[in-house]
């Protein structure tokens, strides 16, 4: 199913990028012939290429979901490399702030997924949380911790088993980015590592921690 998924999502974005740019082709084409487009023409083109760009993006997000942990190659990732890294690759909102603090700073993992774990983590919290990021990694006899926590208003208890599903938000597609996959694509990877994700959150304003728990890597 995977294959087959990786397969569709790869050759209908082919014909996406070409839904992308040919609406402002034909735009430029009315401009030099018949004088500027109205007013009307001009937002219905932007709503044409905005959806095919929602589109692209769904099926980018297809294409990691499917490859998610497909390849198993184990070495030592520094976790605070990693950590700075993805957050570079992330735009964060204007008065936002971050802390990280590492107890656990090694863990025996595949190194993309735990850059594309740590990055749709850390994405989620700056994009639905609060103004307060956190992300911290503790280590007990028996499992890793990595946690991510924000102080935004919270996701309620009966969400909780939702959010981890294919192709689920929150809110609507029309108010928030997102195509709902990046939970399932975490939790999938953590699947693959033999651990999950947990969630604490009451949905009361005092906001959210999401949990990756790695079982024991020194057997």
């Amino acid at each position: 199913m995977d294959q087959f998924v990786y397969h569709i999502a790869h050759d209908i974005r082919a014909s996406l990028r070409a839904l992308r740019v040919i609406p402002d082709w034909i735009a430029e084409d009315i401009n030099e012939k018949y004088g500027e487009i109205s007013p009307e023409t001009a937002q219905h083109i932007k709503i044409l290429t905005t959806q095919a760009g929602r589109l692209d993006q769904m099926m980018q997000d297809l294409l990691i979901y499917s490859r998610a942990g497909r390849e198993q190659t184990i070495k030592e990732v520094n976790l605070e490399r990693m950590i700075e890294y993805q957050f570079s690759l992330i735009s964060v909102p204007s008065g936002h702030s971050f802390e990280c603090d590492l107890e656990a700073g090694i863990l025996k993992v595949n190194e993309d997924d735990i850059g594309t774990l740590i990055g749709i983590l850390l994405s989620n919290a700056f994009r639905h949380g609060g103004p307060q990021v956190k992300i911290s990694s503790v280590q007990s006899e028996d499992e890793i911790h990595l946690s991510v926590w924000d102080n935004g208003p919270g996701i309620p208890p009966k969400y909780h088993e939702k959010i981890f599903q294919v192709m689920t938000t929150l809110q609507s597609r029309d108010d928030v980015e997102g195509s709902g996959l990046g939970l399932a694509t975490a939790q999938k990877l953590m699947r693959k590592q033999g651990g999950f994700i947990t969630i604490e959150s009451e949905g009361d304003g005092t906001g959210t921690t999401f949990t990756a728990i790695f079982p024991n890597q020194t057997k």
